[in-house]
């Protein structure tokens, strides 16, 4: 089968390659063939912006530190203003996203593209915070609470520990010992997600009950 024909186009047009413009004469079309569209001229912001996020993502650390002093008074007021923190916290909160933005920042186009970012890792970065703050006190307000651990009820709690399988005593060793998350602890004893969850809460209420039992009168 002999190859198919290009279609025919009549010479007394000739089509503008953008997509939807119309076809004009070739007579027309020699009138503009020297137009071109003037490319908007970058602002001084989104240059700067677009060559600070550009070095800091290329490692340049005169990059990071121009960066750095350019958005520190902003950085530590949004710190303050989403945490509702002190002066002292709110910088550590600083020093945290000041690394993260090292390591993760990208090639950005403009200032309002910077801002956005900056925004969202001053919100993550707070909220991080926020989170092992009141990890924290959780942690504290369990200790406050537990009993004190007498002679008597250590040697229960060691007994039962004793007792257990030695997949379960590797999973607590793991989250309580080596201070391993949950998830961790459970895939690293072939438990994953919920089960893992759900082990942890069988397992503690196991050994709180045995703690948590009157002491022998001696």
């Amino acid at each position: 089968m002999p190859p198919r024909r290009a279609p025919h186009v009549p010479r007394s047009s000739i089509a503008d390659p953008r997509p939807g413009a119309a076809a004009l004469p070739r007579r027309l079309a020699a009138l503009f063939a020297d137009l071109s569209v003037p490319q908007a001229e970058t602002s001084p912001d989104d240059a700067l912006a677009q060559r600070l996020s550009l070095g800091v993502a290329s490692g340049h650390g005169d990059a990071l530190e121009a960066l750095y002093r350019q958005w520190f008074p902003w950085m530590l007021a949004s710190a303050r203003r989403l945490g509702g923190l002190d002066e002292p916290t709110a910088l550590d909160v600083v020093q945290d996203a000041t690394i993260r933005l090292a390591r993760a920042m990208p090639p950005l186009r403009s200032h309002a593209d910077l801002e956005r970012w900056m925004t969202r890792l001053m919100h993550t970065t707070t909220l991080d915070l926020l989170r092992r703050r009141a990890r924290r006190a959780r942690r504290e307000q369990v200790r406050r609470a537990a009993p004190a651990m007498t002679d008597d009820r250590l040697e229960r709690l060691e007994r039962a520990l004793a007792a257990l399988s030695p997949e379960d005593r590797s999973f607590l060793g793991l989250r309580f010992a080596l201070g391993r998350s949950l998830d961790a602890a459970g895939a690293a004893t072939s438990t994953t997600g919920d089960a893992a969850h759900g082990r942890f809460r069988r397992l503690f209420r196991r050994l709180r009950q045995v703690v948590q039992e009157p002491d022998h009168d001696r």
